[in-house]
């Protein structure tokens, strides 16, 4: 298939035009799989998120997924396919969107985002049978005010007559949604739309770059401070800091003139108690079977200072996700591909469970800004994760919950003289130390005073961090010990039980 053709579909079509055949083994596996449950969850190596596989209800490829909160989750694909989750992403059910078009022309659905509970829009594409003249495609855009119950079909700008592959909605007033072109039939290049009045009018953004978009970030904290960034086919990354300016397009590949660019976020890369802002895209070198993913890095837009960043596997990338406050990436692809990060800069597998299909979208319910539920409170999560994909393809991801033991001490010990204490952290984790706090009782006070914290050496294995320390308590009487546990500042606590002893 020819890069000419390719790039005249949408980022759901080029991705199942890419798709090698074995893959279509997988959803035949996946529909098996989903027919009789869950799958036992499984853990990567790094012990950082645990995917679950579970039952969509549907085999139509999912294309996108939005968290509301972390019990709400939406997500939509191919023939028209909406799902819902009020559960976590545990069970779904499939919701109703009105009759957009008749057969045997076929609606698909590439792009959804809510701004709050109540409000959200999906945006997709209506693909009518291959005619030698007229338009195969069309633009669709649907809203919902009562939290997805019913949608109505809003109407775009005349021009925008292509796919519509992402949308994002940044109150119930302000959105933005980014689509290809088809120069092929006429089209006037209008690949960028938004609304400041909830949709009612959609305009055309006058300045956007030019080229098929397939990605688009955003923030809007009011009518005259912005900050976007779109990315796309051949080789676009562009960002726009200004109202009524001109968009700055950087051709960040230039190895790769043709790259394909299907997703940005941002999050924030931390140094100590220092956070800088960090961009990531994704895609492929090329839109072929043959290219292989790439990451690019971003700290200063306004530089264009973009760096390609070493991919684990050469795998065919399609989205990315942060989990803004505390520095964590994850990219999903092409196979069943999960990389994870800390920062952006080095990039692990994730193990899934066995037979995972492509994977087209993720998202994490951790980003910081979403203002979530009626009354717009910010929401911070904990890391939980959804992704979709080919054939139905759900699955739930989530950090492991940390488990300290109650640390080890003898019954009883010596004033001044140094003991051992002893214990254990499961999952295992990479952190050189773990605190334990030791505290003294007084009982004229009746209160437990806090004598000081100890860093005890720590052991890996595959499974589990086992500690040990040496204490010499300086105070008669009864005292208790206690484990702890961080990881990304804070982000991830964990207390073991209070080990008591007496000292003489």
């Amino acid at each position: 298939m020819s890069i000419e053709h390719l790039v005249g579909l949408s980022r759901r079509s080029v991705k199942l035009a890419l798709r090698r055949t074995r893959l279509l083994v997988w959803a035949t596996v996946l529909a098996v799989v989903c027919a009789v449950g869950s799958v036992t969850p499984a853990v990567a190596a790094e012990q950082h998120t645990v995917w679950t596989k579970r039952v969509s209800g549907v085999t139509s490829d999912l294309t996108s997924a939005c968290f509301i909160d972390t019990k709400n989750i939406w997500a939509v694909g191919r023939h028209q396919t909406v799902i819902h989750s009020t559960d976590g992403g545990i069970t779904w059910t499939s919701v109703e969107t009105p009759v957009i078009a008749e057969p045997p022309a076929v609606v698909h659905f590439d792009g959804v985002d809510f701004a709050n509970d109540k409000v959200g829009w999906i945006v997709g594409w209506i693909e009518t049978p291959r005619q030698p003249t007229g338009k195969r495609y069309a633009a669709v855009i649907l809203k919902t005010t009562d939290g997805g119950a019913t949608w109505t079909r809003q109407t775009h700008p005349d021009g925008v007559d292509r796919w519509m592959s992402e949308v994002v909605a940044f109150d119930t007033m302000h959105a933005y949604a980014v689509s290809g072109v088809d120069t092929s039939y006429g089209s006037t290049g209008k690949n960028m739309i938004y609304t400041d009045d909830g949709g009612a009018t959609w305009q055309v953004e006058a300045y956007a770059p030019a080229g098929n978009l397939f990605g688009f970030w955003g923030w809007r904290p009011n009518d005259f401070v912005r900050q976007y960034v779109a990315v796309g086919f051949p080789n676009i990354a562009a960002d726009n800091f200004e109202v009524g300016l001109a968009w700055e397009t950087a051709n960040p590949l230039s190895a790769y003139p043709q790259a394909l660019l299907l997703a940005i976020d941002e999050g924030t890369t931390w140094s100590n108690t220092t956070g800088e802002r960090t961009f990531i895209a994704v895609g492929d070198t090329a839109p072929s079977a043959e290219s292989t993913g790439v990451i690019l890095r971003a700290t200063d837009l306004m530089d264009a200072d973009w760096e390609l960043i070493p991919a684990p596997t050469p795998a065919r990338l399609r989205s990315v996700s942060s989990a803004n406050l505390h520095g964590d990436w994850w990219i999903v692809g092409i196979g069943g591909t999960v990389f994870h990060s800390h920062g952006g800069t080095a990039w692990t597998t994730q193990a899934n469970p066995a037979g995972t299909a492509d994977i087209w979208d993720v998202d994490v319910s951790a980003i910081d800004g979403k203002q979530i539920g009626t009354t717009g409170d910010r929401y911070r999560g904990d890391d939980y994760l959804v992704a979709v994909g080919t054939g139905g393809l759900v699955m739930t991801g989530e950090r492991p919950r940390v488990t300290l033991s109650t640390p080890v001490t003898p019954a009883t010990v010596r004033k001044k003289v140094a003991f051992a204490v002893t214990g254990s952290v499961t999952p295992a984790h990479s952190g050189a130390t773990t605190p334990l706090d030791f505290e003294y009782y007084v009982p004229a006070q009746r209160r437990w005073v806090r004598a000081g914290r100890v860093l005890a050496k720590n052991t890996h294995s595959a499974s589990r961090t086992t500690y040990r320390a040496s204490f010499k308590p300086q105070v008669v009487g009864r005292w208790r010990v206690c484990a702890v546990h961080f990881e990304h500042y804070e982000h991830r606590f964990a207390r073991s039980p209070y080990r008591y002893f007496t000292v003489k």
